[in-house]
């Protein structure tokens, strides 16, 4: 609000994840739950942005790595206040509803760590081992193939949608 007021040329980026995870993914105006787990109507944050006055306002899934780099690429230069709302639920709290994950290829993997920098939980490493997956951790974002930089890492379909 004081951005626009002020006539400032600012980015905001709100990371929306459904949840209040810094302090134990409580439910909020946001996640449509309330506190004592019944349906709400949810807070549209693009509406309310709006509202303030902000004009330039992008929504953008969090594991597209390359259209997020490009928003913000874009906005970052605009001479207006602008907001980039970064869409996905927790990924604490995801599930993996697509039924894919992702593997390394030990003998393509150069050990560069990149995939590690993520923070996944899946993508893991004992120090002295190349990077290796846990499949049960895994929530199918790709993120970790994304960033690969000598395709390394591969999607497997889950067991469970092949024999279905």
């Amino acid at each position: 609000m004081n951005v626009v007021y002020n006539k400032t040329t600012l980015t905001t980026i709100l990371l929306d994840n459904q949840t209040t995870a810094m302090t134990g993914g409580q439910p909020h105006p946001g996640s449509g739950i309330t506190l004592k787990g019944k349906k709400a109507a949810k807070l549209n944050y693009e509406h309310l942005i709006r509202a303030l006055g902000v004009e330039r306002v992008a929504i953008v899934d969090s594991y597209d790595l390359k259209k997020t780099e490009e928003i913000i690429s874009r906005e970052l230069i605009s001479d207006q206040p602008s907001v980039i709302i970064v869409r996905n639920p927790c990924i604490l709290r995801a599930k993996n509803t697509n039924n894919k994950s992702f593997q390394i290829r030990a003998h393509r993997c150069t050990h560069c760590k990149r995939c590690l920098q993520l923070g996944c939980l899946a993508v893991m490493s004992n120090g002295s081992r190349k990077p290796h997956i846990d499949r049960t951790r895994c929530v199918g974002c790709s993120l970790c193939k994304q960033i690969c930089r000598v395709d390394a890492i591969e999607e497997i379909r889950d067991e469970v949608s092949q024999k279905h």
